[in-house]
Formats: C-alpha cells, structure tokens, sequence
C-alpha cells in the first residue's frame, strides 16, 4: 500500500521544523511565472485555468486566476514551458518555448476569444520578455551561453570557471584588473567588496567562511551548471548577506529524453604565443644561439581535460519507467596537467658530510684570532669547544685539517643526512640535478536526481563533490621528505543539496531547501602527509609534529625538511523555505533562512620547530672573522644550533557561529500595468564561538601588571568571569526594508519603467582563518643565540624546554601587536542600494536596458582603521621624526622632555606616545574591523538578443566610479589598494577602488553561419556538401574598458605610526615617462613612470611631519585593456540526435599585451633598493592561447 505523500515527505520538513522553531523559511533555484488572463476588451478573466508544462519532463503546474484575473507559478523548476489558459465561454490559448530562468519571474499574459473552449489558439513566446514584474536587478547567462562561448582552462583552480561568464553583465568588474586577465579570483558586483558577493547553488548559499564568496575552485564542473543568475543591485527580500550581488546556480536536471555527451580539451605549448616579456628577453639580452635564449621559450602549457555527462529518465527494465516522474542526470569532469622541473642546486659533497671541508680553506687571510693572535682563514672551522669562556668570543682552536672529527658528528644531524641525497655532478657549486614530475589534476562529478511525486508534491537532490591537488610553492629542489621548496595542496569540495516542493491548493504553495557545505584545504609537506614522528625518528627530543624538522643549513646550500603541514576544514549547513501565497493582487512570499557554520584549522605549521645555523659557532671571532671564516654546515655538523623556532597549540581552533533570517515580500499587482514589489527583511549573524572558549582579546580597562598597573591588558575567554567568550554581542538590530516597482505605461507592453530601493546586511567576517585571538592558547619558542657567537642549544639535547600553552598571562602580548575585537565590530556590513531603469522591447527579440545603480557601503569590513586604536595622537606629528624615532633615555628624547611612559619601558618616543605604549600595533584588522566605506554610481546599459534565427547577441555598456576605502571584505586580498596614512580621518582615505573603471563595454554573441541543412543558404545540400559547409558556428567574448588605476604606498614612516605618509606631487611633472609610448620601448632598461613627479613631504626629520597629497588610489591608469576572446565550431550530424562537434577556442586572439602595474610603487623612488620604482615587468593579459575541443553529444 502506497503511503500518502505528505507522510512520505513530511518527515524531513518536521526535523526543519522542531529545528527552526517555525514553519516557514526561504531561497530557491527555482523561478516564477506570472500574468493576467483577459478577453478582448482588455476585462480580468476570473478562475481561468492555467496550466504549465515543463515539455522535457512533462512536469505540471496547475493553478487559478483571482478575482483579478492574476496567476502566479511560483517556485517553479528552470526549464521551457507550453502554458495553457482555459476558461468557460473563451477559446484556449496556448504558448509555446516559454523560458523560465533562475530566480526570474517571467511575466506571461493571455488574451483569451470568445468561442468553444476545445478551439485552442497557439502563439510561440521564444523571444525574451520585458522584466515587467519585478525591480531586482541583474542578468541570467542561459545554458547556451554556457556551453558556446569561448571559456578557458584555469580559472582559481585549473578547470573552466563557470563564474567567468558573470563579466558580460553591466556592473560585474574583474578581468583588466588586479593585474589579472581572468578576474574570476578578485572581483566584485557594484561598487561591493572582493569577496563579498553572496553565492547559491541549487538554493543553497556556498559562501565560505575562510575564503567568502570564492566559489571557482569549489564549483561543480561546467558541464553540471544549466544556468546561473547575477543579481547586481535592489533584490528582493528573499536575499541578503552579501556586500556586492548575488550569484545564483543550478545544475542540469534530466528529462524523458535520454541526452548525453563526452568532450576532450586540449591545449599544448606548440599553440601559445610566447610572453611579451620572453620576446622581449629574446630579441635584446638572449637572441638565438645565446646561451640564455631556452630560458625564454614559451611556458609550458600541456592540459588535457576530459569528460562525460548524461541525462534521461530512470529507467529499470520491466521494474520501473521514471518518464514523466524520475530524472538523473550525472556529470563528471578530470584535468591533468603534467607538469615537471629540472632543479639545479648545491649539496655538501660526500667528504664534507663527514666533517671534511678542506676543499673550502683558503690562504687568503682575513683576520687574526682574538684568542691566539694567529692568522685567520677564510674557510677556517674553529672548535666551539675550544672558547675560553661563554664571556669571551673567540675560539683559539682549528680543526686540524679543517676536519671535524666523525665522532663529532651530532647523532640528529647524522640521522637527518641520510635523507640528503649525495651531489650527481662535480664540483662543490651547483654539483646536484634533480628532475621532478607534479602533476596538477582536478576531478568533479555531479549527481541529481528529480522526482515528481505527483501533481502537489516534487523533489530534488544534487550532490556535487571535486577535488582539487597540485604541488604549490615553487620548483622541488630534493626528494621527499626534505624538500624545502614545495608541498602538496589538496583540496576537496563536498556539496549537498534538497528540496521539496508542495502545493496546499492553486494559491499556496511551500519550498524548502536543504544544503550542506565541506572544504577540506590540506596543505601540508609530503612528510607531513604520512604521519610519521619525525622528532622520534631523528632522535629530536621535545618535539611533537608532522612535518620533517626544517634546519636551514645555509652555506649556499637548500634547507632540509619543510615545516608545512596544515589542515583547514570547513562545515556548513543550510535551511530555507518559502511559503506564497497568492491572494487577489497580492503574491506572497513568507520566509527565512538558518545557516550554521563550522570552521576547524588544524595548524601543523613549524609544529616540529625551524632550526637555524651560522658561520658564528665555528668562527674565529666576530666581524670579517664570521662572515668569511666559519662554516654554517659545519655548524649543523656539530648540531650548534644558532637560533630555533617552533609552534605550539592548546587546542586547534574550532570555531561554530550561526546566521538566521525572516522576511516577507509582496509583490502586489496594483495595476495590469504597475507592480509593487515590497518587502522587509530582519537578520542576526551570530559572532563565533571557539569550542572550548580558547581565545584572548584586549580589554582597554584592565589593567596591566607589566606596565605599572596602566589600563590595557589581555583578557582569555576560558577563565574570565562575566566576559563574553564571543568577545562581542549579537547584534539584533539589522532590519532591511525592500521597495521597488515595475511600471508598464503604454498598453502595447513594449516599455517597462523600474526601480528600487534596499538595504542590505553584509557577512560577519573575521577573514583571519582561525589564526588570531589565540594569544595565550599558543605558544612560539624562539630560543636565540645568546651573542650572536654561542649557540642556543645542541640537536642532540632536543629542543629546549619551554612553558606549554594555555598561558594566561594578561601580559604576554606587552611589547609587541595585539589583537583587539573592539565592542562596536558587532554591526556587519551595512549597503544602501538604488535603481532606476527602463527596458524597451525593439523589436520581438531585442531588448534594450537603460538604467542607473547607486550604493553606498558603511562599517565594510576593513583594515583602513586599526592605527586609530593606538597610534599616537595626531598632535604629535609635530615632534618630527628625530625625535619620534628616538629611543626613550636617549639626549634627543630627554631634550624633548619626553620620559617613559612606565618604569621598565623600552622603545621610541613614538612608542611611548601610544595611547597603550605596553603595545604596539592593535591588529583590528584581523577580525572584523568594520571602519570602510563606499559609494557606487554608475549608467548600465544592455542590448539584448536571445538566440532566434541563428543569433545570439548581448552588449553591455557600464560608466561608473566607485569609491572606497576597503575594497576587500578579506583585507589580505585585494586588487591592490595603496595604504593608508590617517585612520583618524578616514574620509580622507576614501579614493577610487583599485578597480575603478569608469568605461566598460562587453560585446558577446553567438552566430550560426547561413549554410547547409536547416540554414538559409544551401539547405537543400546533400550529405558531403552539409559536411563540408554546414553546422558552422562563431562566437565570440570582446571586451574595451579603462585602464586600471595606479595606488602608491609610502614615502616614509616613524616609529609609533602604524600607517605611513604618502607622496606629494611635484607641479609641473607628468606622473609618466614620456618615453612609454614610444617606439623601442623597453621596460625593463626604462621605468614607465616619471620619478621626478614624487616628492617625499617629510625629507626634513626635524620638523613637524606633514601628510602626502597624493591619493591612496589615483585618477592615473594604466593603459586601457583591450581582449578580444573568439571561438570556431563546426558541428557533424552523425544521425538526427548526435553531433560530433569540433571546436577551436582562441584566447587573447590578437595577441594584445597591456603592461601591469609598476611592481614598485613606494617608498621614495630612487633611494636604495627602490631603484626600481616605477618599473613594470608583467603585463595584466596572457598571451594569445589557442584551445582545442572534442565533443560528442546524443
């Protein structure tokens, strides 16, 4: 017996139920239709039928008009309908290929004739419609966008993005800036911050809590995403938590036709262009025949990514037929990329393994032994044993031979040798080889299954997990386990997502979504990866880590071991629903959301320790007699270790925090031509909570024991009374009102008025990866050398004994930085956000969009504050810089009358002047420091064309400015702002974001070539001439926008001031070199700027210090970018339902190269190792690749 539906689903929505403490929630992938039926006088038709059928799996949704004559499908599945309205006495009317998109509400009116309702009028509704119901806005890339246009290999991960086609919409900004051509890493939605975009799929936020919005290297493979909305401005209340746009996926369903495919993607170096740099190497320095010419060959570029999908019914045979029921659909997608690297380095040769370094003596004297008066050596080893006291630094002792004895040999640094290999080469220079193979691969596969339960009742879920592993950090230099240079990054991707959707009756209907998110990131040394106990292994007493202990040896010579390991891990889980309710003019949605999130950071890093060695231990002396006599192997040989290091936690952080919210959105039909979209939304982002309350935090009003009991000492959440272990409260207070309105003023429908208005509540976000708040609950040895001659501790005795965490010590952090959650940091991002537009219809299939948005950003995330916390006050910039850098007791600073601030205190002037000189930076910016600011204005316009008649056509035109002074919500990661100067006024902070670019225009399109079968030329062609001439197709990506503009960072600095002061400009001089644009310029003989243009304001050190004029980002650019991306298919008909297709994607297909900015850009140009200011030496685009494709499809 078959059980009744509601109690075959109803077990879950009752968990979500009890667990939420409400019936009701909200966000979908779904999309909504809605309209009005009328008769020929334009009179509402009350209780018509309207019918919806999904035609690729027969999917139906039935309803009825109101009172009014409105309908509405809400939460319908995306996909192409035949809709059908019935009523008594009118003939029906059906449309046909009516598209339904990803959170879009398509507005589908009828005008039903008098006649028989079994006479049914059809009309084809293929060609886009106005957005005539709704305010929200934003653009869908279709499937077919998807699958056609040029999109390349390599987005954050190696994989195709499928975020990389969200640049063709007005507002989204990314490629051309941050240096980078892709753009899909750095970029940001209307003025929002990187990052801080809001990212769903199939329903259900992937936002992270370690990397926000980053959702390429995560994202399903391209061949499981159907389509994907971008919501630039004004959405609907059913959304939030975002600082820019919303970014809405789906993966693909299947249908009751089987449809599958395979592809191939290759790319090989013999098809790139090489770099403009290498060119530019080959054709000056390193022409053909030189021995340098090999090292500017084209980069090796060798990628092959592979795959196949399907989609159908389930079918069982003779058991069960899913048609018009069950769907799957499966895809699954690997890259490899091979990649490899011949290392040349130095190795200690076999003899001076054993102690032998007679090879390295010389007769060159460079001193005279304090001890002995005897002649030094360079290369000379001395006994440390042989010192006449630990008072006296000399030694009076050479090893006879400049021999070290075997037995001398230190049984640790023994043991660790076995794992260097022996030099394969001569000499004692560049005597060792070594060929490596570190392959990057990527794998995906998506899994969906969709099941119609019956008329009232439909389900889905999706299941997407990839994998991610290359080797990071540079080139191996050994073998594992002691290489140095690099270490594997592995990383993994689980996402899990349901729904259910069920009718109550023709006007309410409820949608819940079910989402669970994991990242796993392990970056981690290969001898990380097998769990061995090094220090057990080498006989390192006192240690405890994965990673192989990193001695730097140095004498030219790489470390040995890599202390990397680490493990960050991410867990998110995710409820929404959403209860419509259609009443009269009135659609209503009721609802809200419940995320809870988890982030672990098992921190391995240094865990085994870092050991350092010097020339000092087995030197003559100091000075000239360390520097050339001495041998820091040697040293190592001996196990004197000069200095070390190691990390040691209480507990690995664990960190939970949650985020709920509710709102109400009415989208009421005023009129047939005017909607109102209302809505008000409240949300609580709940601060997070470390598991066992192991976090510390500044706390201004208790006092300092260390600092003669002045105020400002830390505070630790496990044992203070009455703190809260959040550090902060939760702030209940974000309500955010939703208006807009769609109005249509003429009756023939071709023009649409818009417009809205919204606030919006950014993330809580610490952006600090569980890294900060831990003094106290971590601890970091660093036994030195107590002279810089002696050595800290022997190998063999094991590291050093050290206190072990917790230490809850108020006053561990005196005399260095310190992180501060400040009370006020509780309140997330606050966006305005505005619109006007105004849509006309220019013809049946091309839509042209005019329209204005506007935001403006406060208590952004940020890192432009923190100087503010404990720089000294402003007034003291008058004291100058000789008298800030003094140190406390020095002549300058007791003229001054300036004494210390505390008995014991050591620093500067400006250090004493802090307003808590037992401090020094107050590192703010590590979490949730929310002192930015913005603004956003900008004219977007669209041109639009939805494939018809071979045609495929979008144009995008963005002028706007944008204005910030955090243009990051992940500080750490941006587009490359300059810094800041005055965190006591940060409107003067404000300036253009580093991807400010006024002009954007995007051209993209896809055409079908006029030949062959079904076309308008030839289409009576026989087979070989169809073949020849037919199924041709071009695409293209062109993009022309404003060049990037140029941040500068400091001319100078003083002690107590956390920030700098920047340049003035010098009246009368270019910022650029003239010699830029001429012909035989090259960059790296000649800078791209002028210095003469930067004036430091502070050159006098005893006067006031004055603050530079220069903006901290320009109004001066870069060139502007220019790429223009084009691709080539030609499709085979092997039979009427597969194609094998061949394609041809060209990348950069010019060859264009816009310099990238200068990599200098402060301090003072022209003064020591800033030479170079000014200078470029990459460029923002890759050069012309070529990419080819294989695919089969059924």
């Amino acid at each position: 017996m078959k059980l009744p539906i509601v109690r075959r689903c109803a077990a879950v929505f009752a968990v979500l139920a009890l667990s939420l403490h409400s019936p009701v929630w909200a966000q979908s992938n779904r999309g909504t239709m809605s309209g009005t039926v009328m008769d020929a006088s334009n009179a509402v038709i009350p209780n018509a039928t309207v019918t919806a059928v999904e035609t690729g799996t027969n999917t139906t949704y039935t309803t009825k008009t109101s009172a009014e004559g409105f309908y509405q499908f809400p939460q319908a599945m995306v996909g192409t309908y035949k809709v059908t309205a019935t009523a008594t006495g009118f003939q029906a009317q059906e449309k046909t290929g009516v598209g339904l998109l990803i959170n879009s509400t398509t507005a589908l009116n009828f005008t039903l004739a008098p006649g028989a309702a079994s006479t049914t009028v059809t009309v084809s509704a293929t060609a886009p419609s106005l957005d005539s119901q709704t305010s929200d806005i934003g653009g869908v890339i279709t499937a077919r966008q998807v699958e056609e246009l040029p999109l390349s290999l390599g987005g954050v991960g190696a994989f195709r993005s499928p975020e990389a086609f969200a640049f063709l919409l007005p507002g989204v900004v990314g490629p051309g800036t941050a240096n980078n051509a892709n753009g899909v890493y750095i970029q940001k939605t209307s003025g929002g911050q990187n990052f801080g975009d809001d990212v769903l799929l199939d329903g259900t936020s992937a936002q992270r809590p370690d990397n926000g919005s980053t959702f390429d290297e995560t994202a399903p493979s391209v061949e499981a995403i159907r389509e994907y909305k971008v919501t630039t401005a004004t959405p609907s209340a059913e959304y939030d938590r975002t600082t820019g746009g919303i970014r809405s996926f789906t993966t693909r369903s299947g249908s009751n036709a089987l449809h599958g495919t395979a592809f191939d993607i290759l790319r090989n170096t013999v098809l790139d262009a090489n770099t403009w740099f290498n060119d530019l190497e080959r054709g000056t320095v390193a022409p053909p025949g030189s021995p340098n010419y090999a090292q500017y060959a084209t980069p090796e570029d060798i990628k092959n990514d592979y795959g196949v999908a399907l989609g159908g019914p389930v079918k069982i045979p003779h058991l069960y037929d899913g048609r018009d029921k069950t769907f799957f659909f499966f895809a699954w997608e690997q890259l490899t990329w091979p990649r490899g690297a011949v290392t040349t380095s130095t190795l200690p040769t076999a003899a001076e393994r054993t102690g032998d370094f007679s090879a390295i003596l010389t007769n060159n004297v460079i001193g005279t032994n304090p001890c002995t008066g005897a002649p030094v050596y360079a290369g000379q080893i001395f006994d440390p044993n042989s010192q006449p006291s630990a008072n006296v630094l000399c030694r009076a002792t050479p090893f006879q031979g400049n021999q070290i004895l075997p037995s001398r040999i230190d049984p640790v640094t023994a043991k660790a040798l076995s794992y260097l290999p022996l030099p394969n080469g001569p000499g004692l220079v560049n005597n060792y080889t070594f060929r490596s193979s570190f392959p990057t691969d990527n794998t995906s596969y998506t899994i969906r299954i969709d099941e119609s339960v019956n008329a009232n009742n439909h389900v889905f879920g999706s299941y997407s997990t990839r994998e991610n592993t290359l080797l990071t950090g540079g080139t191996p230099a050994l073998p594992d386990p002691i290489d140095s240079n690099t270490w594997d990054q592995d990383f993994t991707t689980h996402y899990g997502r349901g729904g259910w959707d069920h009718t109550f009756s023709s006007n309410i209907l409820n949608h819940v979504n079910l989402g669970y998110n994991r990242t796993n990131s392990k970056n981690n040394s290969a001898a990380a990866e097998t769990g061995t106990d090094w220090g057990a292994v080498l006989g390192l007493g006192n240690i405890s880590g994965r990673p192989f202990p990193q001695f730097n040896v140095n004498s030219g010579f790489p470390s040995i071991g890599f202390a990397k390991g680490d493990d960050d891990v991410a867990n998110e889980a995710d409820v929404f629903d959403t209860l419509t309710l259609t009443k009269g003019r009135h659609a209503l949605s009721i609802g809200g959301e419940y995320r809870w999130i988890q982030y672990n950071n098992l921190a391995y890093d240094n865990t085994s320790g870092a050991y350092n060695f010097s020339n000092a231990e087995t030197a003559a002396g100091t000075g000239v007699l360390n520097s050339q006599g001495g041998f820091a192997f040697a040293s190592f040989l001996l196990g004197q270790v000069d200095s070390a290091n190691l990390t040691v936690f209480a507990h690995y952080p664990r960190y939970t925090s949650s985020y709920y919210g509710l709102f109400i959105q009415d989208d009421y039909k005023v009129s047939q031509r005017l909607t109102l979209n209302l809505g008000i939304r409240w949300d609580v982002d709940e601060p997070r909570k470390e598991s066992q309350n192991f976090t510390s935090n500044f706390d201004p009003d208790l006092p300092n024991a260390g600092a003669g009991g002045r105020l400002g000492a830390l505070e630790f959440a496990s044992n203070c009374s009455g703190c809260n272990p959040r550090w902060i409260d939760t702030n209940y207070k974000d309500v955010a009102p939703r208006v807009g309105f769609a109005f249509t003023p003429y009756a023939s429908g071709k023009t649409v008025f818009r417009g809205g208005y919204g606030i919006l509540y950014g993330p809580l976000y610490y952006a600090d990866f569980a890294n900060s708040v831990d003094a106290g609950y971590a601890a970091a040895p660093s036994p030195q050398s107590p002279n810089g001659f002696n050595s800290s501790f022997l190998l063999a005795g094991g590291f050093p004994a050290y206190q072990t965490p917790p230490i809850l010590d108020p006053t561990i952090r005196n005399n260095q930085s310190v992180d501060y959650i400040a009370p006020n940091f509780n309140k997330p991002p606050v966006i305005q956000s505005w619109s006007l537009q105004v849509q006309q219809e220019l013809a049946p299939d091309l839509i042209f969009t005019l329209g204005y948005v506007g935001t403006k950003g406060q208590n952004l995330r940020s890192a432009a504050g923190f100087g503010q916390y404990n720089n000294f006050p402003l007034s003291d910039l008058a004291l100058g810089q000789n008298v800030l850098n003094a140190a406390i007791g020095s002549t300058t600073a007791t003229d001054a009358g300036i004494g210390a601030p505390y008995a014991g205190f050591n620093g500067t002037v400006g250090d004493s002047l802090r307003h808590y000189p037992q401090y020094r930076r107050f590192n703010t910016d590590c979490c949730l420091e929310n002192d930015g600011m913005s603004s956003y204005n900008a004219l977007e316009a669209t041109l639009q064309r939805r494939y018809r008649s071979g045609l495929n056509l979008q144009v995008s035109y963005t002028w706007s400015k944008s204005l910030n002074d955090a243009d990051s919500l992940q500080p750490g990661s941006n587009g490359g702002g300059g810094l800041y100067q005055n965190p006591y006024d940060l409107h003067q902070e404000k300036a253009l974001s580093s991807q400010d670019t006024p002009h954007v225009a995007v051209i993209s399109g896809l055409y079908d070539l006029p030949f062959g079968k079904g076309r308008h030329f030839l289409s009576q062609a026989g087979r070989i001439v169809d073949w020849t001439i037919g199924g041709w197709q071009t695409g293209a990506i062109l993009r022309y926008q404003s060049g990037q503009p140029l941040p500068f960072y400091c001319a100078t600095g003083v002690a107590g001031w956390d920030n700098c002061f920047r340049f003035n400009p010098v009246f009368g001089e270019s910022v650029y070199n003239p010699a830029r644009h001429q012909h035989g310029f090259n960059p790296l003989t000649t800078p791209y700027l002028n210095n003469a243009y930067f004036q430091d304001p502070n050159t006098n050190p005893n006067v006031p210090i004055v603050f530079g004029s220069l903006p901290r980002v320009t109004g001066f650019r870069m060139d502007p970018y220019y790429e223009e991306d084009i691709n080539l298919i030609k499709r085979f008909a092997i039979r009427e339902d597969t194609n094998f297709e061949l394609r041809a994607d060209a990348f950069n297909a010019f060859n264009r190269h816009v310099f990238a900015e200068p990599f200098n850009l402060g301090p003072q140009p022209n003064v020591g190792a800033n030479a170079t200011f000014g200078y470029v030496n990459g460029t923002v685009d890759a050069p012309r690749v070529l990419q080819l494709e294989f695919r089969l499809s059924f």
